[in-house]
């Protein structure tokens, strides 16, 4: 009676895996793949909450684009700054990392980028006066 018991209990389990096989899914996961994913899920979430922080703070646009020498008065920009940053750029990067569903270091490099932005206005606009140098602080 209990090998009956095992065997039919196997044979449902494999029906119902067998169903999820059909439907597409997997019939099990792991749990820490689950969590791994979940959690860069989280991060990815939580930088693009900070992203649109930043872009609604950029009232005057400042940080929106690349930096134009000419439109926007400063020359030698890019004799002075070596690896530009903005929001732009930034959100083209957000949204690849997004893409990359074991992105284990997206909030390292999000952060990296956001300051390397905020280092580039202060340091090209060096008196603690000017406005971009105030904005970026």
């Amino acid at each position: 009676m209990e090998a009956d018991l095992q065997q039919s209990s196997m044979r449902e389990e494999a029906t119902n895996q067998s169903k999820k096989e059909r439907r597409g899914k997997p019939a099990r996961s792991t749990k820490k793949g689950n969590a791994n994913i979940s959690a860069n899920a989280r991060i990815y979430r939580s930088c693009t909450d900070i992203f649109k922080y930043l872009q609604k703070e950029d009232k005057n646009n400042i940080f929106a684009r690349p930096v134009d020498e000419e439109a926007h008065f400063a020359p030698n920009y890019y004799d002075v700054i070596k690896e530009p940053m903005d929001l732009n750029t930034l959100h083209g990067k957000l949204r690849i990392w997004g893409q990359d569903k074991e992105a284990n270091n997206t909030a390292d490099e999000f952060a990296a980028c956001v300051r390397l932005m905020f280092r580039n206005a202060m340091t090209y606009n060096d008196s603690p006066t000017h406005p971009v140098h105030i904005a970026a602080k």
